[in-house]
């Protein structure tokens, strides 16, 4: 607690206001990155931002920015970068390795086998939400692991709703220690584990 009103100070918040919000949310922002994530949209709308929890503060923040990469005139719109972001977290999950090759990105929206990876996946690279590996500059990742886990949640919820009975056999044949982690993470809690 007081590390995180020190660090809300320092980035110019008041204690009053950290301490208005709810201790849900708080224990949230003890995160460095959430915290910094919730600054940044506090500034940018200037009152409170109603995201109570790491996944509305994550999904807030990562909205904003891939409305920012919008560009009407190429069709590139938040919808086109989600569904890439998704893909992409898949692709890197499924290899088991931090980082994916460009030219194995087939099936991202807009990949350009000719000349890849595409124009989603380079839009996404310069908003430095994707990253190009340094000593390896054919290899992808997410420029941040929240991001990645972000949209893999996402897409367990969705595996969730699509097929319940396939879900849950597909988690029943994972270590138990795994599938307890990321059911603890997922968005959608509903009933006993």
């Amino acid at each position: 607690e007081r590390e995180l009103d020190r660090a809300w100070m320092q980035a110019g918040g008041s204690l009053e206001t950290l301490h208005a919000l709810s201790m849900e949310t708080r224990k949230e922002l003890q995160h460095p990155f959430t915290l910094r994530v919730y600054l940044d949209r506090l500034k940018k709308s200037g009152s409170d931002t109603n995201e109570r929890t790491r996944i509305a503060i994550i999904a807030s923040w990562l909205n904003g920015r891939l409305m920012a990469e919008e560009n009407a005139a190429e069709y590139l719109t938040c919808l086109v970068y989600h569904e890439a972001l998704r893909t992409i977290a898949l692709k890197i999950h499924e290899s088991g390795a931090a980082s994916i090759a460009l030219d194995d990105l087939s099936g991202v929206p807009r990949f350009n086998t000719a000349n890849p990876p595409g124009p989603v996946v380079r839009r996404l690279i310069s908003a430095n939400i994707l990253e190009i590996i340094p000593e390896q500059p054919e290899r992808l990742r997410f420029a941040l692991e929240v991001v990645q886990d972000f949209f893999l949640a996402e897409a367990e919820v969705q595996e969730i709703f699509g097929g319940p009975e396939d879900a849950a056999a597909t988690l029943g044949r994972q270590m138990f220690s795994k599938v307890r982690i990321r059911l603890s993470d997922c968005p959608i809690r509903g009933g006993e584990d």
